[in-house]
């Protein structure tokens, strides 16, 4: 026997729409900082926004800042150049996914060194940090790294209040390692904790 059941199908809600903003953040200067929310189809607009140097970014999207257009002039990565205004120029940012990957291995005397925090600096952009934990193996990986130069480091537990927002440490430079990411590219680092 056939038939039909009464009521009716409820169609499973859409999922809710991530916020795909574009900010500006000024390096140096007042440190201004500017939001706003992208449309569906991508556009944006930033109001009343001071001459300076722009780091670009854009959450809600898997992706990164991998060159910003204004007018005819294009700066490959996140930084843009307003010292002199738009002069009225549409500014297009474009975003890749292709990010880079670091990892590796931490050792300390004893062999590998588990529960270690790896750092990473984004040379470009002072203040932007990313970190992982070593496993308990002493692996470690760093994902979503966009193409650029970092430095890399490992830190104990003492001293990572003291550098985790800007590398100051007067050891700093002859401790880490400066790496350079590529698009898709998985660079390995093996590391020692001191």
């Amino acid at each position: 026997m056939g038939g039909s059941r009464g009521g009716s199908q409820s169609t499973p809600a859409p999922p809710p729409r991530i916020p795909r903003r574009v900010e500006f953040r000024e390096l140096g200067g007042t440190g201004q900082w500017k939001q706003t929310e992208a449309s569906e189809d991508g556009t944006f607009t930033v109001p009343k926004v001071t001459p300076g140097k722009y780091r670009v970014s854009a959450p809600g999207y898997l992706a990164y800042v991998k060159s910003v257009r204004m007018g005819e002039t294009v700066s490959e990565g996140p930084v843009v150049d307003l010292n002199q205004g738009s002069g009225g120029a549409v500014v297009k940012v474009t975003l890749s996914s292709a990010f880079g990957e670091i990892s590796g291995t931490v050792q300390d005397d004893k062999g590998p060194a588990a529960g270690a925090r790896v750092m990473l600096w984004d040379m470009t952009s002072p203040g932007i940090t990313m970190g992982a934990v070593s496993g308990a193996d002493g692996t470690y990986s760093v994902k979503s790294v966009a193409p650029g130069t970092y430095k890399l480091l490992v830190v104990d537990e003492s001293e990572t209040h003291t550098i985790t927002s800007e590398p100051g440490a007067d050891d700093f430079d002859e401790r880490a390692e400066t790496v350079e990411v590529r698009p898709k590219e998985t660079v390995t680092r093996d590391l020692k904790l001191k």
